[in-house]
């Protein structure tokens, strides 16, 4: 039915004087009680525009009564200066009432769903994204993810922090390829909670920043202030991931012979660049055939870690591998893909199991001193330090911002420490040789007088 067909005045109580501006229509089928259903309909004139706007069934409460107040009202805001003035201006503002209130009940772990891994996953790499995804489902969301963003508090991040502290992880999801009853429980078997390092546990508080500050800047806004853990009470973990440790010469040429003859010619071949090179286990995996120059003996890496690209020159070794892989390339855009013809995203397990054959890392109890794929890159700086590079020369290869950076990875061997000792020993004279009596003096001045 159209709002102004068949359209009937209302009349007062008394049933005498009609309702200026109410009208009524009924309902051809629908009845209320024993007459049939109305739709009562306001037509009223504000500002030189006339409105004919339906505003409510019978059955649904409305009343002619109501009808004839809400003309008075909304004359009387635009009178006033304000809204609403009409029905269309008061469904708006009550739509935004009722999305203010809803937003306001949206939970930190809706958040992070709706919004912000959406655009996580747009603007960081996969790598990244999956790695906030697990650090969410582990630890975020069984602390946080069902409260709202002011019932959130520093007491939250302590109990964040000291859970990945000591490895007191959430029950883990259920996997699919865990269907039967026998396998339940099997994902926690594949990874079980253990103590996290202090550098993961303040990347997992950084998470809970960044949905802060991005519930902050959302309209409206569903969280206020700096995040709970920018208290000055609130305590992030001490970080010093400083490895103390590199190859030698002996100890990197039985891995690179062990991966060789592990007939794993991919992990080899990556071990070998990230030693020679000093490359990121990141950047060997998305290096590509065109940024490969193997008449230059260069590599060009870009998007790297730090955000800028930079020339890696390739030793005599590493330019002889790429040449022979290039001739029988797997394809045509990565250097290394893996059995199912994508590029790595990890380091693959062969890689440990060699270091754990060659005992590398027995007895060592201390992460920062254990044989890692970084521990590559590691020593290729190392080796740089020892033949006499300055640490300049060492950041640009690097690719490192600053000298700082450069710093923590260059520790020159014991060996080269020792030599530098020794070399300032020989220089210095026996202790005393310069040194005279005085009275000798004063008694050898008196005999010649």
């Amino acid at each position: 039915m159209a709002i102004r067909d068949d359209l009937k005045p209302t009349y007062d109580d008394d049933g005498h004087s009609k309702r200026p501006g109410v009208f009524y229509k009924e309902h051809p089928t629908r009845r209320h009680g024993v007459t049939k259903d109305k739709q009562f309909v306001v037509r009223y004139t504000i500002a030189g525009i006339t409105r004919t706007e339906a505003y409510g069934w019978l059955t649904d409460g409305f009343t002619a009564q109501g009808a004839q107040d809400k003309i008075k009202a909304f004359k009387a805001n635009h009178k006033a200066g304000k809204k609403p003035v009409c029905l269309a201006d008061e469904s708006e503002v009550l739509n935004a009432e009722r999305a203010k209130k809803s937003r306001k009940e949206t939970t930190f772990g809706q958040f992070f769903e709706d919004v912000y891994f959406k655009q996580c996953e747009i603007d960081k790499a996969p790598r990244t994204a999956q790695r906030e995804r697990v650090l969410f489902d582990s630890w975020i969301s069984p602390v946080v993810g069902k409260l709202r963003f002011d019932q959130i508090s520093i007491d939250h991040m302590e109990k964040i922090k000291g859970n990945m502290l000591t490895g007191k992880r959430a029950k883990a999801k259920p996997n699919p390829r865990d269907k039967s009853k026998a396998a339940k429980g099997a994902q926690q078997r594949r990874t079980p909670a253990r103590p996290l390092a202090p550098r993961t546990v303040n990347y997992a508080l950084a998470v809970v920043r960044q949905v802060w500050n991005r519930a902050c800047a959302s309209n409206p806004p569903l969280a206020s202030g700096d995040w709970p853990g920018a208290n000055k009470s609130f305590k992030k973990p001490k970080v010093d991931n400083r490895r103390n440790r590199f190859l030698t010469k002996n100890e990197a040429a039985l891995l690179l012979a062990a991966l060789k003859d592990g007939k794993s010619k991919d992990m080899h071949d990556m071990a070998l660049l990230s030693l020679h090179c000093g490359l990121r286990a990141g950047e060997i995996f998305a290096l590509t055939w065109d940024k490969v120059r193997l008449s230059k003996g260069e590599l060009l890496l870009v998007d790297t870690k730090n955000g800028e690209s930079r020339i890696c020159y390739l030793t005599d070794q590493t330019l002889a591998m790429l040449r022979q892989r290039s001739t029988n390339c797997k394809h045509k855009r990565f250097v290394f893909i893996d059995a199912k013809e994508k590029p790595y995203e990890q380091v693959p397990v062969t890689y440990s199991r060699t270091v754990k054959k060659l005992g590398l890392n027995e007895g060592i109890t201390d992460p920062r001193d254990k044989v890692v794929f970084h521990s590559l890159r590691h020593t290729y700086a190392s080796w740089l330090v020892d033949n006499g590079a300055s640490l300049p020369i060492v950041r640009d290869l690097l690719g490192h911002k600053s000298l700082v950076m450069t710093d923590r990875y260059t520790h020159v061997s014991a060996e080269a420490q020792k030599n530098a000792v020794e070399a300032l020993n020989k220089s210095m004279k026996p202790a005393g040789e310069n040194i005279v009596d005085l009275d000798e003096k004063r008694n050898s001045e008196t005999v010649t007088n």
